[in-house]
């Protein structure tokens, strides 16, 4: 069935998430919406229900269909839906399609931005026809407020503004699927896959603590942006972790058909809790990271400290084509070298050329990932490489491709003239500007982090020092908070560039 509505955005969307799939949420789920004549489950009736299926955090599926609801429309409904009784008096009933309805949905997770009323609407549709129905239901507005709790308004309009989207057919089934689809991924790009996993359990699980864990070691933790901090008996440290909420984040960790090695042996090992809270996550990723790499604790496997980085370097063959190969990051490295990207390690920076060759159809040999020198390479005999190894495919064409693939890779240029201070407070009115888990200054510069900063003094001071050593771990924090308007102001912060007066007296 094709996608009538919104089918540029649709495609975009599934082609975007076979390349980065969606991470953190279930493994299987279905994002549904009804458009019904009311809005009282027991009397009104759907008009319009649709779905997109994910699995693995890709689009594998979708499902339309208009509904004759049996009752005549509403002209207000139809003023907000744009569907008429004339739209639906040649579709089918809600009970003809019930049985197809519930072979696909029953059981499943469903997510719908404000979920007890499509579900709601379902299951009474469902009772008209004599048949039970039950889903396990996930609601977007409910992941907003875990994920943004500074934002205000988690309408499905405030939403779309807040990611500058123009969605046609706003309020029809699957229009407003592909709104929430959008959603995730944002979410998905913004957030690290531990932090959404997190939020969805809370929402779907109830957790089970360890038996030597005392239930007021859960109960201190607040509902707040900030690090948490995991002991065992000994007072050995196991584990440092943040969130956007500490007390979600923490009882994730024992849901116990979702654990990982780590969670297992946490349950097994965890007898005291610590926590230092922050004004906002960007406080939060900023000090975990920091905090994983200065008190090294045992169960951490990232975030480790790097003491040496990679990216992959161009240069041209005999014939003019860029070859592609993995080198280490080098303070003395010729600065007119073409060079791209940033990574922890050779094995991290191979698999995203393979990706990038997979994607565009690039050649296995002049990426470097065959060992042949000359000749064609395997995938051009599968036809998954246009020929640029045995210089079948023009160069221009090849050049101009591959540095396409690179592009976003670039190190990204400070685009600011000097150092900067970002401002980050919690939200409310009532905030004590002398606590720094509510109010905090964070002094940056060509993405170096200085660390928080009191006052003019302070700033002097660390300027004074020199540049600090880049970290490549926030190096990527400071991307995801610092470059979009929109994500400061989802996130609360405030971007103050230093004047020339404050910076000549460093």
């Amino acid at each position: 069935m094709p996608i009538d509505l919104n089918p540029e955005l649709f495609t975009d969307l599934a082609l975007g998430l076979q390349e980065v799939p969606l991470a953190g949420f279930p493994d299987r789920f279905f994002i549904l919406d009804c458009e019904t004549t009311g809005g009282k489950a027991l009397r009104d009736r759907i008009t319009e229900l649709a779905w997109i299926k994910i699995e693995n955090g890709q689009v594998v599926g979708h499902w339309h269909s208009l509904f004759d609801p049996q009752t005549t429309i509403p002209p207000w409904i139809t003023n907000i839906t744009g569907i008429h009784n004339s739209m639906v008096q040649d579709a089918p009933t809600f009970s003809q399609m019930a049985e197809e309805i519930a072979e696909q949905l029953d059981g499943e997770i469903v997510v719908a931005h404000n979920a007890r009323f499509d579900y709601g609407f379902l299951k009474n549709e469902f009772k008209r026809c004599g048949k039970a129905f039950h889903v396990k239901t996930l609601c977007s507005v409910k992941i907003s407020r875990k994920l943004f709790p500074q934002v205000k308004g988690h309408g499905l309009d405030n939403i779309l503004k807040r990611m500058r989207l123009t969605l046609k057919n706003r309020h029809r089934a699957m229009s407003d699927v592909l709104a929430v689809l959008a959603f995730f991924q944002k979410i998905s790009q913004q957030f690290d896959a531990d932090e959404v996993s997190a939020v969805c359990q809370s929402l779907l699980k109830s957790a089970a603590l360890p038996s030597h864990l005392a239930q007021e070691e859960v109960q201190k933790l607040p509902n707040l942006a900030g690090v948490y901090y995991f002991y065992d008996e000994a007072g050995k440290l196991l584990y440092v972790g943040k969130s956007v909420d500490i007390k979600t984040r923490v009882l994730s960790h024992f849901y116990q058909d979702h654990q990982t090695a780590t969670d297992l042996r946490l349950s097994k090992t965890l007898h005291h809790i610590d926590f230092q809270v922050t004004p906002s996550d960007f406080g939060a990723q900023i000090l975990e990271s920091q905090e994983v790499k200065r008190l090294r604790p045992s169960l951490n496997k990232r975030l480790k400290k790097v003491t040496q980085l990679y990216q992959l370097r161009l240069e041209e063959d005999e014939h003019g084509y860029l070859q592609t190969n993995v080198v280490a990051v080098k303070e003395d490295a010729d600065s007119g070298e073409q060079r791209f990207g940033l990574f922890r390690s050779q094995r991290q920076a191979k698999g995203q050329l393979e990706k990038l060759v997979k994607n565009y159809l690039l050649c296995q040999r002049l990426s470097g990932l065959e060992g042949k020198h000359s000749g064609s390479c395997f995938a051009y005999q599968l036809k998954k490489c246009m020929g640029a190894c045995c210089q079948k495919e023009p160069v221009a064409s090849y050049n101009t491709r591959l540095m396409g693939a690179l592009q976003h890779l670039q190190k990204q240029v400070w685009p600011w003239s000097g150092p900067i201070l970002v401002g980050e407070r919690v939200s409310g009115t009532d905030v004590d500007e002398n606590d720094e888990s509510q109010v905090a200054h964070h002094l940056v510069d060509q993405w170096c982090y200085f660390g928080r900063v009191r006052n003019e003094d302070e700033v002097a001071e660390r300027l004074q020092s020199g540049l600090p050593e880049f970290d490549l771990d926030i190096y990527f924090i400071l991307l995801r908070f610092l470059l979009e308007e929109q994500s400061i102001k989802d996130n609360g912060l405030q971007l103050q560039q230093l004047d020339s007066q404050l910076r000549s007296i460093a």
